[in-house]
């Protein structure tokens, strides 16, 4: 079989696996072991996506042998520069988690360092050239009050990506950022991480949410024969009794980019689920994955079952524990 050639560079944020299927994956998002069963072998696992059961780490590799693994020079680590498979395994976690991979020079920041999304939300973009993409990065308050900022893997081999910051001195979109050290912190990080949004707390009997106060409302129809516009501010209840999936809210707008999303605020207590819902155009065209008959858009609010009408959705029940239910045609989605 062909020899893989694994190595990270910075200037693509990337890690790399030349001569296989796998294509290049951001810095940080890549943790490497030995396989348990057969320790000639390696696991190579993503980081930020998870498999259907929703707590084990996407597999990229189940068992590759470790003497195919090359460094950039196309050397054979083990065969040609003597590693142990554990030290082919400590070579591929460094170069997934080093952002100065590839002998690159970090550029320095200046005493205004500005943080920004790309036009796709999915970098994130320093004014001093550097880019990192969104989840591979995270703001720590260091014991001394400073910001550090460093790579967000679960390698156990965080590396600090610069050091020492004032939170005074920091700024998102050209603007300083405001409030204390940790209020620095946590806006940071919800760029880092979601995106930029303001972060704002709604609270009622039942409920506190994080709204997105800098987006644009998206238009929406009432679906279902239960489904009613209420007088006042609230756009949405339920007008039936006992459990019914008759009453459903769906937007006319869609999510059709990268890194697009929706917030909504909840209001009372009861059975609320929320979703994704495939347009007429994705599912004709064969995009739904898992059930079709749960996929088909037609079913949403029409037949009395949460999963009908959505590829996914993810229910609150009212009940003192919180408990929740994942229904649909399947419990995650991932589009190309």
């Amino acid at each position: 079989m062909a020899q893989i050639q694994i190595y990270g560079d910075t200037n693509k944020g990337c890690i790399f696996f030349d001569n296989s299927s796998v294509e290049p994956k951001f810095l940080g998002t890549i943790v490497a072991s030995i396989k348990a069963d057969e320790t000639d072998r390696i696991v190579i696992q993503r980081t930020d996506r998870y498999m259907a059961d929703g707590v084990t780490f996407r597999k990229l590799f189940r068992r590759l042998k470790a003497t195919r693994v090359q460094n950039q020079n196309g050397e054979n680590l083990i065969n040609g520069l003597g590693y142990s498979v554990q030290q082919v395994v400590d070579y591929i976690n460094t170069e997934a988690s080093s952002y100065s991979a590839g002998g690159a020079v970090r550029p320095a920041l200046d005493e205004h360092p500005n943080f920004a999304l790309d036009a796709t939300s999915t970098s994130i973009m320093v004014d001093n050239g550097e880019s990192f993409g969104v989840n591979t990065i995270k703001a720590v308050l260091g014991t001394d009050g400073l910001i550090d900022i460093v790579s967000s893997d679960h390698s156990s081999n965080s590396l600090t990506i610069y050091e020492d910051c004032p939170h005074a001195n920091l700024q998102i979109n050209g603007s300083y950022i405001t409030g204390g050290p940790n209020d620095v912190v946590n806006k940071l990080n919800e760029l880092f991480t979601v995106g930029a949004f303001e972060q704002v707390v709604i609270s009622d009997p039942y409920a506190t949410m994080v709204a997105d106060v800098d987006g644009v409302d998206a238009g929406y129809t009432l679906e279902g024969v239960d489904a009613i516009d209420p007088i006042g501010d609230d756009i949405f209840t339920y007008d039936g009794s006992g459990y019914a999936n008759y009453a459903g809210l769906k937007s006319t707008a869609t999510i059709d980019q990268k890194g697009e999303y929706y917030t909504f605020d909840i209001r009372g207590e009861g059975t609320i689920g929320f979703g994704l819902v495939h347009t007429d155009a994705s599912f004709d065209a064969g995009l739904a994955s898992g059930n079709q008959n749960y996929a088909d858009p037609d079913n949403f609010a029409a037949v009395n079952s949460a999963h009908y009408g959505y590829q996914f959705s993810h229910w609150f029940h009212a009940t003192p524990n919180g408990s929740w239910t994942n229904y649909g045609a399947a419990t995650g989605y991932a589009g190309g």
